[in-house]
């Protein structure tokens, strides 16, 4: 038996099951079945760009991702787990009209700041569409008070 005899429903059951960023970039364009099954709204609506490695060939397979693979499913997706490292490349995509939950990993203080300045390309580009945004910060001994004046 071949996974391509499978049907859809099972298909999508057991690709719920993975990473959709891990499953889009490795299955995405392999044939017409496939492609239909992983551009889903149900894969496709909460994209994970969390625990990806920071790297030469990370950055090549997302920036890769970013040109080829968002363009197909931009309208799908509602929600991006990213870590900051990634956040201008989604953002110069400017493709993401039904993003509304934006949740980060991993930001340090400064990179908070950063993003949240007034000039910044997520401030310019999303404000107006984000109604839920989370953000863990990886610093322990700052205040609340001390997080709000920098932010």
């Amino acid at each position: 038996m071949n996974i391509l005899d499978l049907p859809d429903e099972i298909l999508l059951y057991i690709f719920k099951k993975l990473r959709n960023f891990d499953v889009l970039h490795s299955l995405l364009g392999s044939n017409q079945k496939l492609d239909a099954i992983v551009c889903d709204r149900i894969l496709t609506q909460s994209i994970d760009f969390t625990r990806l490695v920071s790297n030469e060939k990370t950055k090549k397979i997302f920036d890769e991702f970013c040109a080829q693979i968002l363009p197909r499913i931009h309208r799908n997706i509602q929600c991006l787990k990213i870590d900051p490292c990634w956040l201008e490349s989604i953002l110069d995509t400017r493709q993401l009209n039904n993003l509304h939950r934006l949740h980060f990993t991993d930001v340090n203080i400064v990179t908070a700041s950063k993003i949240f300045h007034e000039t910044s390309s997520f401030i310019v580009n999303c404000k107006d569409q984000i109604e839920e945004l989370s953000f863990i910060i990886d610093e322990e001994n700052i205040s609340t008070f001390d997080l709000l004046i920098d932010i």
